[in-house]
């Protein structure tokens, strides 16, 4: 499981709760970084912010789909007013319509 954001808290938070027992946790803190480590071994689902600086997550997105096509994606976008500790999940339809 990839877990890309470009702040640590949320990151690391997200991936406190995936159990390592049954996934392999791969964090990235950039779109280039998690690139990278899709090309070193290949994710079956990343979870993403939307709003990283420079490339988002929309871009990043419809690049692991274009590289990368047997990934299950879902992309992790904080709403103003919420924690870090309470992300929302959107399908990737979702946040393509969102950006």
């Amino acid at each position: 499981m990839l877990v890309v954001d470009n702040d640590r808290a949320p990151r690391t938070t997200v991936s406190s709760w995936i159990d390592p027992s049954a996934y392999r946790v791969v964090e990235a803190e950039s779109a280039d970084e998690a690139l990278d480590a899709m090309d070193e071994a290949a994710a079956d689902i990343a979870v993403c912010d939307l709003s990283m600086a420079g490339r988002d997550g929309v871009w990043l997105a419809w690049e692991v789909v274009r590289t990368h096509p047997q990934l299950g994606y879902d992309l992790l976008k904080r709403l103003p007013g919420l924690s870090a500790a309470a992300p929302i999940v959107l399908s990737p339809h979702e946040a393509f319509e969102v950006a």
